[in-house]
């Protein structure tokens, strides 16, 4: 495969990812009242559901926007996006000239989900990346290429085979490219989909306690591989890569609490939300910054291959 991707950020182009100011005017682009007309056109939605629905897309695409906008390498790119969702980052990182595989198997869509990012997709064509709706454990080099940038934002927790999945993502990845996560760290007792305390290495014990509450979306539940800092650093020992996992973590999150209206509506009547008003009003809050990986969740971290 004839490529180039990193010889203009090798020459001193920095990263080619845009202002959030333009990431915001992109989304405005794709969420419009046609959007959402179109998907309360399907009649299995009401404009309330459609309107919250997309109100938690268009926040967590911001928090991803910063998330990839940090890491991400300089220069045009061959990226993949492990997990895709809705499609916007890859959509957006395509529009900015990047050559960009939007990973999303379409066995794994449902629902609102599912309608939505149809009429997402339908909206931005033809001016789309390339869509795989194979899995992660499907990928191999002979097929999909190598990506000089590969990501991920809360779905490595989801992949059923996680060992087999990142043996084959870092089957994909170049000599000289990078694999960034983020996602729950299952060593620090606390699930955040179902916003609940776990029982410690006890997950059948956890679905029993709080079987209620699992059971009005058990799906997440059976998606669940409980990912861990051990489990990761074991993974890239087995696939000759080497691992380093950002601090201060649980201290972001806390503190994105104080700073995301949207964010905080959706934990304040959980654990998490009642947490962060006791460490506020206690103004302990700042003490998590110093808390290390392996004791933090979610974790972000990033593999490269050993040289």
């Amino acid at each position: 495969m004839e490529r180039n991707t990193r010889q203009s950020g090798k020459s001193g182009q920095g990263k080619i990812i845009g202002s959030e100011e333009a990431f915001r005017e992109f989304l405005s682009g794709i969420n419009t009242p046609k959007l959402r007309s179109a998907i309360l056109d399907t009649g299995r939605f009401s404009e309330e559901e459609i309107d919250n629905q997309l109100a938690v897309y268009v926040g967590e695409m911001l928090h991803g926007y910063r998330f990839v906008a940090e890491h991400i390498l300089p220069g045009k790119l061959r990226i993949l996006e492990v997990g895709a969702g809705l499609g916007l980052m890859s959509i957006y990182l395509h529009r900015l000239g990047h050559e960009v595989v939007a990973l999303e198997p379409a066995a794994l869509a449902f629902g609102f989900f599912e309608v939505s990012k149809k009429e997402i997709w339908k909206a931005a064509y033809p001016d789309t990346p390339a869509l795989s709706e194979k899995t992660a454990e499907e990928l191999t080099p002979e097929i999909d290429g190598k990506f000089d940038f590969i990501f991920s934002m809360n779905v490595m927790e989801h992949i059923a085979d996680i060992n087999k999945a990142t043996a084959a993502i870092l089957g994909v990845l170049e000599n000289d490219g990078i694999c960034v996560n983020s996602c729950p760290n299952y060593l620090v007792p606390y699930e955040p989909h179902y916003a609940i305390p776990m029982v410690p290495f006890a997950h059948s014990l956890t679905r029993k306690i709080y079987n209620r509450k699992i059971a009005k979306n058990p799906d997440i539940w059976d998606s669940l591989n409980f990912i861990n800092w051990f489990s990761v650093r074991r993974m890239a020992r087995q696939n000759g890569a080497t691992v380093t996992f950002e601090s201060g973590l649980i201290y972001k999150s806390f503190k994105r609490l104080g700073e995301d209206e949207e964010f905080m509506a959706r934990h304040r009547d959980g654990l998490v939300g009642k947490m962060f008003k006791i460490l506020s009003a206690t103004r302990l809050l700042g003490l998590l910054r110093f808390l290390p990986p392996i004791a933090s969740t979610p974790m972000i971290f990033t593999y490269r291959l050993k040289k």
